[in-house]
């Protein structure tokens, strides 16, 4: 073997780390918008709702490209989504939740979502929480999924000053299609809803919404707003292979204060 051969050799060993070793990992696009009912009449609440969203949510909605490994998940948008450009790209780790976007070159650490005053608070609503197996069954991006629907109610002078209208009781109520067609990388979950404030919260057993299945679509829907739910949507699911540096920050990428400021997206 030449010299020169012998230093390339070299310096691959020495690079794998970085680029040349790869990990098994789960790859498809999720598609977030805000939905209409068709023949609903939205009260006014709702329709202060829409208009306010029709300024974050682009028409069509939201694609992000979301890659989940046995450590670690990458989301990276496609479309400006609540007030943040284009390809900005979202990291969880163990060490952190992050930020960064390519086209300025810079990256940020998110803050935690809540405060300590706010999951205070929270813990006061005391929420009735009640999750039904329906053991109904759909087919979405050709796999099986049954539907399991979780309702959560808190008292409304828990959790808000007073308004006109509004019921006595908050409800959300998350339907989700689930399916054991697809298997998630060491079992980790996707991050769509926020597990530490969940377990911060005592309320960790939601965890049962998903059936420890894989979420292929969700509805969100709330007693107050009528006629308007938000709906995500899992497609294009593939098995790959990816290198470590899919889940670090670029080198020479600029920290700067988080875009939004405390509480992420």
């Amino acid at each position: 073997m030449s010299q020169a051969a012998r230093v390339f050799a070299v310096a691959l060993v020495l690079l794998a780390p970085g680029w040349l070793q790869t990990s098994p990992a789960l790859k498809f696009t999720l598609h977030i918008d805000l939905i209409q009912s068709e023949g609903s009449a939205p009260n006014d609440l709702a329709k202060l709702v829409t208009q306010l969203a029709s300024q974050a949510v682009p028409p069509g909605g939201v694609d992000q490209t979301v890659i989940v490994s046995e450590t670690a998940t990458r989301m990276e948008q496609h479309q400006a989504f609540v007030g943040m450009p284009a390809g900005i790209v979202t990291l969880f780790r163990g060490d952190g939740e992050y930020g960064f976007d390519p086209s300025a070159r810079t990256f940020w650490k998110e803050p935690a979502r809540l405060s300590a005053e706010e999951i205070s608070g929270m813990l006061a609503a005391k929420p009735e929480i009640k999750v039904d197996k329906t053991g109904t069954f759909e087919t979405i991006d050709g796999r099986r999924a049954e539907r399991i629907t979780t309702t959560l109610a808190v008292p409304a002078d828990v959790v808000s000053a007073p308004i006109p209208g509004l019921p006595p009781n908050l409800v959300v109520t998350i339907d989700a299609w689930v399916t054991d067609a697809v298997k998630v990388p060491g079992n980790r979950g996707v991050p769509v809803i926020d597990q530490k404030i969940l377990a911060q919260l005592g309320l960790g057993h939601l965890k049962q919404f998903t059936d420890d299945r894989f979420l292929v679509k969700a509805a969100v829907r709330l007693n107050f707003v009528s006629g308007l739910e938000m709906v995500m949507t899992v497609k294009d699911v593939t098995q790959v292979q990816t290198p470590a540096s899919t889940f670090e920050i670029p080198a020479g990428y600029k920290e700067v204060r988080p875009p939004l400021g405390r509480g992420g997206r």
